[in-house]
């Protein structure tokens, strides 16, 4: 999914080209999903910024002309919070699997062993 500025009622493939784009990469990746999947086609975004944290880009989005790409559960979930559009991503992106990485010495194991399962069943429920 693609969310907007809440003015913004359609998105186009050359529209997504065009616009200014807002990236969340807590570790300041040069490339995601996105950027793999257009750059096969031939093409790329504008990334004009980024963040570290989902939590604060729909505002950002909010209030400005910059679109980004999140998945459909989590733009949901976004939407109750900021006055934002939730739009389709005018192309296909192959499904890609998130994984959560711990240290033996984190502690709290059980802390991690909880938040796999919750992320787990929010997948399933997905579906």
């Amino acid at each position: 999914m693609v969310i907007s500025h809440v003015n913004r009622t359609s998105l186009s493939f050359d529209d997504y080209l065009a616009a200014r784009h807002l990236v969340v990469t807590p570790w300041n990746e040069s490339k995601g999903v996105i950027d793999l999947q257009l750059e096969g086609q031939g093409y790329r975004r504008k990334v004009i910024m980024k963040t570290p944290s989902v939590l604060s880009a729909p505002f950002i989005v909010a209030q400005s002309d910059l679109l980004m790409a999140i998945p459909r559960l989590v733009a949901n979930r976004l939407k109750q919070a900021a006055d934002i559009a939730i739009l389709a991503l005018p192309f296909r992106v192959p499904a890609f699997s998130v994984k959560i990485y711990s240290h033996q010495r984190s502690g709290k194991r059980e802390a991690t062993d909880w938040l796999k399962k919750v992320l787990q069943q929010v997948r399933v429920g997905e579906h």
